[in-house]
């Protein structure tokens, strides 16, 4: 079974990229990067070393921006589906990682069902600004065969998929994305503004207190964080916001 990662990585600092990446590639031997901000990526540098230095081949795509009104994310990934040579696609952000307590039951599960599947959905723990705390769990589908699916719609982008999806969805992974303070997850809700042209309902808001009002429905995260990303939380975080 060949797996490609597809990733879209922007203008953004990622600081959860190499934890993302390193915990995919127990699954994959492709790796499929678009770059919607080439020349204006910082992440661009690590991207390059990983197409130099990787056991398996590397593409890096660039789509630069012409303006956020115009971006397309189903555009962005579906430009990744349609340059990866291998079968079946691994869809993961740059702030997705996987648990190392989990690889073998998904390698077993997608070896065994991916005849009869076009897909498989896994569901996510949503950390919500520590680590130490998860605001929901969602189910996302993110194993895909490639020529079964295409990507619809612009910022909040859907997979429309033609066949049966496996669902194991307790079999979960980590969303990262909203531990990287405040007013980094606020720009990219003004991208997202932006980018649909709705107006803009976060004016007039402290972009450090963003997220501040959905810790009193959080959940104490009671379980250990991935070893891939455990490093980089606690060069972020202190200790007893991880833990």
């Amino acid at each position: 079974m060949n797996v490609a990662l597809n990733m879209i990585v922007g203008p953004y600092e990622e600081p959860f990229l190499k934890s993302a990446i390193d915990s995919s590639l127990e699954f994959v031997n492709e790796l499929v990067f678009v770059d919607t901000a080439p020349g204006n990526n910082p992440s661009r540098i690590f991207l390059n070393f990983l197409q130099e230095s990787c056991r398996m081949p590397v593409k890096i795509i660039d789509l630069p921006r012409i303006s956020d009104k115009e971006f397309s994310f189903a555009a962005a990934r579906e430009t990744a589906r349609m340059n990866t040579d291998s079968e079946w696609i691994l869809r993961l952000d740059a702030d997705e990682v996987f648990h190392e307590k989990d690889m073998m039951f998904i390698k077993h599960t997608l070896m065994e069902y991916s005849v009869d599947y076009v897909g498989f959905e896994l569901a996510f723990y949503h950390h919500m600004i520590y680590p130490k705390y998860f605001q929901y769990i969602e189910p996302k589908t993110l194993f895909l065969k490639k020529d079964s699916f295409y990507w619809d719609r612009g910022v909040h982008e859907r997979q429309v998929i033609n066949g049966a999806v496996y669902v194991m969805h307790h079999t979960r992974f980590h969303h990262y994305g909203y531990c990287r303070g405040q007013a980094e997850v606020f720009k990219r809700w003004q991208l997202y503004v932006d980018i649909e042209g709705k107006p803009d309902w976060y004016k007039g808001r402290d972009p450090n207190n963003i997220l501040t009002d959905r810790l009193s429905v959080c959940h104490k995260f009671e379980e250990t964080h991935p070893k891939y990303v455990l490093p980089t939380l606690l060069e972020m975080f202190d200790a007893s916001d991880v833990y």
